[in-house]
């Protein structure tokens, strides 16, 4: 019996061709949301570093819990700024533990929001939560 070895040469290298583009074409879609995963994370990163410096400041955290409405004080939202990326435009809001703290005009963009707890100072036991709406400019 003689077989068609032309005809199974074929059949591999069509095959592995269209094994070639399916690799080119996950290589190429696997390459974007690698880029916004890695933004996303420096964004996240740098509003939980402001977050976290207003929560162990004990004169920013009384600046906080002495704010009346939802506001947040000049002197906190310049120190945040500093730890905050230039190219984002960033609100920060406060509100009670139990509400739900929302940006009042969000933007038609992505909008990152991180939060912490605000609770007390030596002084002072009013808890709080400062919350910080980021997005690219």
């Amino acid at each position: 019996m003689v077989m068609n070895k032309k005809g199974w040469i074929k059949i591999v290298e069509a095959f592995t061709a269209i094994l070639l583009i399916v690799g080119v074409v996950l290589v190429v879609i696997s390459d974007e949301p690698a880029i916004n995963l890695d933004l996303h994370s420096e964004i996240y990163e740098s509003q939980l570093i402001a977050l976290r410096d207003i929560q162990i400041n004990s004169a920013m955290r009384q600046a906080v819990l002495d704010a009346s409405g939802t506001d947040c004080p000049q002197e906190v939202m310049t120190r945040m700024n500093y730890f905050l990326l230039d190219y984002l435009t960033c609100e920060a809001k406060i509100c009670g533990m139990e509400s739900s703290c929302e940006l009042d005009n969000p933007p038609e963009k992505t909008v990152h929001a991180q939060s912490v707890a605000i609770t007390s100072t030596a002084t002072t036991y009013d808890p709080k939560q400062l919350k910080l709406f980021c997005w690219e400019e």
